[in-house]
């Protein structure tokens, strides 16, 4: 199992950088239960970029 905080330091690069248009990660995935998820899509990428995380 992974760690949930693996790739959250990633997504202001993947937003900014490398020119993605959202974010979604899913939280806590099975086979039985409905899936619940969290996107993210950014407003302003230019001030996204000088954000700390």
């Amino acid at each position: 199992m992974r760690h949930p905080g693996r790739f959250y330091q990633r997504i202001p690069m993947c937003l900014t950088e490398w020119g993605g248009d959202e974010w979604i990660e899913v939280v806590n995935p099975t086979r039985t239960r409905p899936l619940h998820a969290v996107r993210i899509v950014p407003l302003d990428r230019h001030r996204l970029r000088f954000e700390q995380f």
